[in-house]
């Protein structure tokens, strides 16, 4: 089992065992490194990982899955199957009551999709470039990375616009109107106005 995604939230740390089969994990431990505890055990090579309020929100790319689970980890996993594609990075957005995710689709582009807190009612807000892997939020985007691009749709819906090309992303975040990026390839942390 290796580890994966991590997320913090003041007072613990939550992070992925992205495991092999259905032995993935979702654990939680404290800050000062106290308490190791499964918040959800028995997932399908989890992914992607959020971490809003009271709720952990993960996506499984063994079963397609998009879920949430309380971050007490008192009760099991609510999991959504989503039928257009496999859910791989996710991010919440409390404020708007959104969650949105991204699915690597096929070579031809994947999609930005958004529901719900209790992901119910999810939509395609936008169609990407192939193969989107991690997604930051902004006020009026969603912004993500690609094995080749970092691209952003907007919000509401629409098409995607390349923001920086030739770049391998391991890692985004959204600083004020600047996007970060770790390059996997030159080893270099990367930066670009999003206005």
């Amino acid at each position: 089992a290796s580890p994966g995604r991590v997320r913090a939230d003041g007072s613990d740390v939550f992070f992925i065992v992205e495991g092999t089969g259905n032995d993935g994990a979702l654990r939680r431990v404290s800050v000062e490194g106290e308490g190791l505890t499964d918040v959800a055990s028995g997932l399908a090579t989890p992914r992607g990982l959020a971490v809003s309020g009271d709720r952990c929100y993960f996506t499984e790319l063994g079963t397609g899955q998009s879920g949430f689970v309380p971050a007490a980890g008192d009760e099991p996993p609510t999991r959504r199957t989503d039928a257009r594609g496999t859910p791989y990075a996710v991010a919440v957005d409390a404020a708007a009551s959104q969650v949105y995710w991204v699915e690597p689709g096929t070579r031809n582009g994947g999609l930005v999709r958004r529901a719900d807190l209790d992901l119910a009612g999810p939509i395609s807000v936008g169609f990407t470039a192939p193969g989107p892997r991690d997604l930051v939020l902004t006020d009026e985007k969603v912004v993500y990375a690609t094995s080749y691009t970092i691209s952003a749709s907007p919000r509401g819906s629409g098409d995607y616009q390349d923001l920086a090309v030739a770049t391998d992303a391991c890692d985004l975040i959204v600083s004020g109107k600047t996007v970060y990026w770790t390059e996997r390839a030159r080893g270099e942390v990367l930066a670009m106005s999003l206005e």
